[in-house]
C-alpha cells in the first residue's frame, strides 16, 4: 500500500532521485525516475505530478535537463563541482600530510554527498587506490 503524499513531499523525492541517480552520463527516462521514487520512498506519483515537480524545480533555479533539451530524459545538470574538480580536491586531500585521517575522511564524505552515486564510486575507488599505494 502506497502512502498518501502531497506535492511538497514528492517534489523533494524527485530532487533527491535526480541528485543521487542522474548526471549528464546517466540520464533517467520518465519511467525510471517514477520507479526510483517508488522504490526509494515508497511513493507512487503519476507522470503529471512528475512534470509539475520538474517545472517547479526549474522555476526555483535547479538546472535540470529534460527530454526537450537532450531527447532522452531527465538529469540534474547542476553540480557544485565537476567530476574533474572532485578528483583534484580528493587527490589534494589524500596527499595532505598535515590533515588527520579523520579530517580527510570527513571532507571526502562531504564531497561524496555532492555527487551522483556513479561519481561516489569513482571517489571511493580513488581513495582505495591511494590507500593501497601507501
Amino acid at each position: 500500500m502506497t502512502a498518501k503524499i502531497n506535492k511538497k513531499q514528492s517534489l523533494l523525492c524527485v530532487l533527491e532521485i535526480l541528485r543521487e541517480y542522474s548526471d549528464n552520463k546517466h540520464i533517467l527516462k520518465q519511467s525510471q525516475l517514477l520507479d526510483l521514487v517508488e522504490i526509494n520512498y515508497d511513493l507512487k506519483i503519476d507522470r503529471r505530478t512528475l512534470y509539475s515537480n520538474i517545472d517547479l524545480l526549474k522555476q526555483f533555479g535547479y538546472d535540470i535537463s529534460d527530454f526537450n533539451d537532450n531527447g532522452f530524459g531527465y538529469y540534474l545538470n547542476e553540480r557544485t563541482f565537476s567530476s574533474y574538480d572532485m578528483n583534484l580536491i580528493v587527490d589534494a586531500i589524500l596527499k595532505d600530510d598535515t590533515a588527520s585521517s579523520k579530517a580527510k575522511a570527513r571532507i571526502i564524505t562531504t564531497i561524496e554527498g555532492m555527487c551522483s552515486k556513479y561519481n561516489k564510486r569513482k571517489i571511493r575507488a580513488r581513495v582505495q587506490a591511494y590507500s593501497y599505494k601507501k
